[in-house]
């Protein structure tokens, strides 16, 4: 998941995140996360700063949904 933030955390750094799919009713999405991959602000390119992370403990079945979910974007 990509994460715009002008003051992204470093590589390699965990932390716990949640967030709800849009349009996904009774899901909220809670696990562990790592950085791994960020972008600082650069004014010489239009990519948004941010940061790239993997989800660390992430329920299988939430994985699924949230995979189903991204396929049907």
């Amino acid at each position: 998941m990509f994460i715009a933030s002008v003051n992204p955390r470093k590589v390699g750094e965990e932390f716990t995140i949640a967030f709800r799919l849009p349009g996904v009713q009774g899901l909220e999405v809670r696990c562990r996360c790592r950085v791994v991959w960020q972008r600082e602000f650069d004014p010489r390119f239009k990519e948004e700063p941010g940061m790239g992370i993997e989800f660390i403990d992430l329920d299988p079945a939430v994985e699924k949904r949230i995979d189903d979910w991204v396929r049907s974007r």
